[in-house]
């Protein structure tokens, strides 16, 4: 599981933005391309029987993780924010450093960044301010994840209640939650250091305090980013599985013990 998830982390694009509506747009072209990569670990998820009785649910949500639904949800949700930090400089600049920092030709500079920073510890001063830039897009990044998983956990489910539903994957989420979290913060800190490597400490401090004043539009919007994933599940609900038939007992082939290999430890998902 832990190399999936890596592999999730790896193959989506980070979120850069100078406005918050650019924020949400661009957390949300994240959603289709990490639902095909899911897609297949959800359905290993499932009983083989169940999987002819969810189809119509996959077609659903093939249907429904788009990034313009996710959009318009939490705009809906989200009143446009007029905080001036939006506009400050030291925010624009670190728009453009991230811009830069995802160019394809930097591609493997970070990905070695990344490991690099898996057996170096950068100055603590330094790594409070990354975090504290970071926060915004780890947040966003946590909370997208957190709702695909519990969508991807709740497929099988039928004749339960909304609030029962929403119960129970979160008992699922809670098993995985902070290994999702650690590879998020690990990768967006690392994507950081890099994007900063040449930013001067007192510059870093400026960025750190323009982005702690957009904390409280962070908070609300990664709720509704929760609430847009809630609202979905409580829709699918609504897709009735279909019929399971029933299995044909087919005796066994009996193989000589001699010819018999033995099963291999599969890695569950």
């Amino acid at each position: 599981m832990r190399l999936v998830l890596l592999i999730l982390l790896f193959s989506s694009p980070f979120t850069w933005a100078a406005s918050a509506d650019e924020k949400i747009e661009q957390l949300a072209v994240q959603v289709a391309p990490l639902w095909r990569a899911m897609k297949p670990v959800c359905e290993m998820a499932l009983d083989n029987k169940m999987l002819p009785a969810v189809t119509d649910r996959l077609d659903f949500l093939n249907a429904n993780l788009v990034a313009s639904n996710l959009v318009e949800y939490v705009q809906s949700q989200v009143k446009p924010s007029a905080n001036k930090a939006w506009s400050a400089p030291s925010w624009q600049a670190q728009a453009r450093l991230e811009k830069a920092a995802l160019k394809p030709a930097e591609r493997d500079a970070l990905r070695e960044y990344y490991f690099k920073l898996q057996t170096q510890t950068p100055n603590p001063e330094r790594v409070r301010l990354v975090e504290n830039i970071a926060y915004m897009s780890e947040s966003l990044n946590l909370a997208l994840r957190e709702g695909l998983w519990k969508t991807c956990y709740a497929i099988g489910f039928s004749d339960i209640e909304a609030q029962q539903l929403e119960n129970a994957v979160q008992q699922h989420w809670i098993t995985q939650e902070m290994g999702v979290r650690s590879m998020v913060k690990n990768e967006l800190a690392a994507f950081h250091f890099y994007a900063f490597r040449q930013v001067q400490q007192q510059e870093l401090e400026v960025m750190a305090n323009v982005a702690q004043q957009l904390k409280a539009w962070t908070d609300l919007s990664a709720e509704q980013v929760r609430g847009y994933f809630a609202q979905l599940r409580a829709d699918m609900l609504n897709v009735a599985l279909l019929p399971i038939s029933p299995s044909t007992d087919v005796p066994f082939l009996e193989v000589p013990l001699e010819n018999q290999v033995p099963f291999p430890n599969l890695p569950r998902p």
